[in-house]
């Protein structure tokens, strides 16, 4: 069974096999681990992440909450991948933590 490896939200594309992020056809560059947390939201669409999974999964950290690591990332990917006066892909659940939305 051959997976295409590319997921998608919306008008963005985030595909595995060459790190390329596109949104409405227009390239993204994106660090390593902003492609990785990206790529992890979008795996994880319509479900809810709470910032600890994202660490554990990124930055294989075990913390108790008190790093914003995960925030600067989502702020640093909302920037590059947002549409200005449109609403964003990656939507904050106040106290628990992030879900990615089309």
């Amino acid at each position: 069974e051959i997976q295409e490896n590319v997921y998608r939200c919306g008008d963005l594309t985030v595909d595995y096999n060459t790190h390329e992020v596109t949104r409405n056809g227009i390239s993204i560059t994106l660090s390593p681990k902003e492609f990785a947390v990206l790529l992890y939201l979008v795996r994880n669409k319509n479900i809810i992440v709470t910032r600890e999974q994202i660490e554990s999964n990124i930055w294989k950290l075990q913390s108790e909450g008190s790093s914003n690591l995960v925030d600067v990332y989502i702020r640093y990917l909302r920037n590059k991948i947002d549409v200005p006066g449109e609403e964003s892909y990656i939507q904050t659940v106040r106290g628990t933590g992030y879900v990615m939305r089309s």
